[in-house]
């Protein structure tokens, strides 16, 4: 078999003493929380202000063109006074290096309130790991707003060009009779509610109506929730810092971290036994990037580590086999290398099925109440023996679909050698 690197993150845990916990680990996520939020706030100053400058081109006047600002052939896709732009040069305003230089600074300070101002490390490194951090956190976080952004216009253009009008004035009427009555009722819950208003509503259509009709009162509740204000996220904690190249070093097994103060200092560990085996590759590759972890009150070094391991002969030169299921059984089909089957094994998956009837059977028996005083007075038991149900049925199912994916392969190894 041939040997391909994977990348692998080693999670250590920090031995550290009462003077690095408080003076240097606690000042450093502190200090990065502080300046992660503001980065943040203003990162999206800069792209609010670039949406409401820069109006994306309809999709017919999309075309290569002279750029308005680099003055290069590029495809034309903003406009801002009557001038049209690449792309490169409008999201220039909010892109990474421009933001940096604004509200960090390159070599020296560019404006009167940066980063610096904000909070203060001694070293100063720190300022480009924790604006890169808060960079790639706002980019999560604006590809997830846009995405709701898009699903909001789809859901709004697929409502407004609705044909059935009757259908759909049908369901937007559920929502507000759901409203009237929770506000007449408040001690009723919402599925009561729903069902309740859907009774009387329902009375006049097919099942197929109804059926509809339920599909766009979904619709309308994702639209609902998608008009919701996005808020902005604000950390009350910081749990991930992430390190410079250097900063994080290995000398003759010892662990040397580069914290709060601008020396590297040497830092204790748990699990120095299973360690060994990765310590040379580590102290071989210094200049690697890692993050310091808090959890529990307990700090991590997340350490990526090249490894290899073997990978499997090229599809070409194997053997085909074909895996197969059915409700009652699996099937291995071998072909031979004319593309003829030569072999089928069968593998029994009854007891599956045994298993769903029998675990269905008794959470219903588990639910089953004789009286409405029972039910208030049990209900908190029952909830927790349906738990445990299905908590034996999953381990049931994860067992035996291991044992018999242990089977299926000990059969491969025996039909073939390159399976």
């Amino acid at each position: 078999m041939s040997e391909s690197t994977v990348l692998k993150t080693i999670g250590i845990r920090l031995n550290l003493s009462k003077v690095q916990k408080t003076q240097e680990l606690e000042p450093l996520f502190e200090s990065f929380r502080i300046g992660i939020n503001w980065s943040l706030r203003e990162i999206e100053t800069r792209y609010q202000k670039f949406i409401a400058e820069y109006l994306p081109l309809p999709e017919n006047e999309k075309a290569d063109g002279m750029c308005a600002e680099c003055n290069k052939e590029k495809p034309l896709r903003f406009t801002r006074n009557g001038n049209k732009y690449c792309l490169s040069c409008a999201a220039r305003m909010y892109s990474e290096y421009t933001v940096r230089k604004e509200i960090y600074g390159a070599r020296e300070r560019t404006v009167d309130k940066d980063l610096k101002n904000i909070v203060e490390i001694p070293n100063k490194t720190h300022y480009d790991s924790l604006f890169s951090q808060a960079y790639a956190m706002w980019k999560s976080y604006n590809a997830w707003r846009n995405k709701r952004l898009f699903q909001k216009e789809y859901l709004e253009d697929e409502l407004n060009e609705y044909e059935d009008k009757l259908l759909l004035d049908t369901a937007y009427d559920i929502r507000r009779k759901e409203a009237d009555l929770k506000r007449g009722n408040p001690e009723m819950n919402w599925k009561e509610i729903k069902r309740v208003t859907q009774t009387k509503v329902f009375k006049d259509f097919t099942d197929d109506e109804k059926k509809e009709i339920r599909r766009l009162y979904e619709q309308i509740q994702d639209l609902n929730r998608l008009r919701r204000p996005i808020h902005f996220p604000d950390l009350q904690e910081c749990r991930t810092v992430k390190m410079n190249a250097g900063f994080v070093t290995w000398e003759d097994k010892k662990l040397h971290l580069t914290l709060w103060s601008r020396k590297p200092q040497q830092i204790d560990y748990f699990g120095g036994e299973y360690l060994n085996q990765f310590i040379p590759k580590m102290e071989a590759d210094n200049q690697v990037y890692c993050n310091l972890s808090k959890k529990d009150g307990k700090y991590y070094l997340m350490y990526p580590l090249e490894i290899k391991v073997k990978q499997p002969p090229d599809i070409k030169d194997c053997e085909t086999f074909v895996a197969m299921f059915s409700p009652g059984k699996a099937g291995l089909i071998g072909y031979d290398r004319d593309g003829c089957m030569d072999s089928v094994t069968w593998f029994p998956t009854g007891d599956l099925l045994f298993a769903k009837r029998h675990f269905k059977e008794k959470r219903a028996e588990i639910a089953s109440r004789k009286s409405l005083e029972e039910k208030m007075r049990r209900i908190r038991k029952r909830k927790k023996k349906i738990r445990r149900q299905g908590g034996i049925e999953s381990r049931h199912v994860s067992t035996f679909n291991h044992h018999l994916t242990h089977d299926m392969i000990e059969c491969l190894i025996e039909l073939s050698d390159k399976p």
